[in-house]
């Protein structure tokens, strides 16, 4: 299942694959076809095919997707056969991928003459309580930032233009559309195919806000005013990081 972390948030398109499954492990082995003890080198290897997809906004909304393990019809022995795999971290900024192996257990038994194979898995939690399945999820917060225009002389009617830059973390890309109102005109800074860096003009006056809304957890951003003549900066670099709480920059 794709989850949403946070209060709210938009969670782009994501296919979660998994990594291939190498046999760790066969107890209780039999003899296979030319009368040797199976090994996990020579025990044949299950497939995973495909991936499990979910659309753009699809964190939140409960849909869960099943990703289907091939097993192998070509086991030669009785065993326990352990096998582990991973899922594959595709670097989405704001996406929490699952970090811990997760095991496949076939039993192998003699029935009927024939071999019959009983597949298990295994995907411990941190409390070690063993389930069949996991959930992925995906974080995003807002960054508010703000005009105050000060002193006798100041003119509150002003605009005064500013840059704000956001960061991916280091390795991973943006893949979500990150939007804000710009008075009554909503702009959207557009994910495109995925950025590291990102850096978006505004305009404000005195006591205006803007926010901008969907920005993945971990995302950086450093926002820069231009300098004006007979006015004092006031912010000039200011950094952070996108987290749980509503950063502001005044």
């Amino acid at each position: 299942q794709y989850i949403l972390g946070s209060e709210k948030g938009t969670s782009p398109a994501e296919t979660f694959t998994f990594s291939g499954l190498p046999c760790e492990s066969v107890e209780n082995a039999g003899l296979d076809n030319a009368g040797n003890p199976e090994t996990p080198e020579s025990a044949p290897v299950p497939r995973i095919e495909g991936g499990a997809s979910f659309e753009k906004g699809a964190a939140g909304t409960n849909q869960e997707e099943t990703i289907t393990i091939d097993l192998p019809d070509n086991y030669e022995a009785v065993g326990v056969y352990t096998y582990t795999f991973n899922e594959v971290d595709n670097n989405t900024a704001g996406v929490t991928y699952r970090t811990n192996p997760i095991t496949l257990v076939v039993y192998v038994i003699q029935g009927d003459g024939k071999l019959i194979r009983y597949p298990v898995l295994h995907t411990e939690n941190s409390g070690g309580q063993k389930s069949d399945s996991f959930d992925n999820t995906y974080s995003a917060g807002s960054l508010a930032v703000e005009k105050v225009v000060t002193g006798n002389m100041g003119d509150q009617k002003k605009e005064f233009d500013g840059t704000v830059t956001f960061m991916a973390p280091t390795g991973d890309t943006v893949k979500s559309d990150i939007t804000y109102m710009d008075g009554e005109e909503p702009k959207t800074i557009s994910a495109g195919d995925g950025w590291t860096e990102k850096a978006e003009t505004i305009s404000l006056h005195h006591g205006e806000t803007i926010i901008f809304e969907n920005i993945p957890y971990g995302v950086g951003y450093t926002v820069e005013e231009r300098v004006y003549d007979d006015y004092e900066v006031t912010y000039d670099g200011k950094t952070g990081t996108i987290g749980d709480e509503t950063p502001d920059a005044t």
